[in-house]
């Protein structure tokens, strides 16, 4: 029998590109919730700078914009904690399959070997 060891190198790449994927949706949700998060802060600016008192009609809608920013900022943080930690698991398991991998040994029986070389498939030196 012949031991072959065989690597398997461009997985790292693979794993790589997947992640840096995340990374770019991830970046690209974030600017999408920063630009929502700016849109109710310069609303809620203007209704705060108002100097008149506020009729119930806008307080009412002044305490609506408050709890929107809140509760989007409150997603903003889940959906930024959930993305980060699917990357890290991510990570971890491309690091897992890597190490594998690179110990990743397969036996061939002589005779298979011997009928591989004589059709040329593979050449043993």
């Amino acid at each position: 029998m012949i031991k072959i060891d065989i690597e398997i190198s461009d997985m790292q790449g693979f794993n790589n590109s997947y992640i840096n994927s995340l990374l770019a949706a991830l970046h690209q949700k974030k600017e999408s919730l920063r630009l929502k998060l700016m849109k109710i802060e310069q609303e809620k600016k203007q209704l705060i700078i108002q100097p008149y008192f506020y009729t119930s009609e806008e307080k009412k809608l002044k305490s609506q914009l408050i709890q929107q920013f809140n509760d989007l900022d409150d997603q903003y943080s889940k959906e930024l904690a959930k993305i980060t930690s699917q990357i890290e698991e991510k990570k971890a398991n491309a690091e897992q399959l890597s190490k594998e991998l690179a110990s990743f040994n397969i036996t061939i029986p002589n005779d298979l070997i011997f009928k591989l070389n004589k059709h040329n498939i593979i050449s043993t030196q």
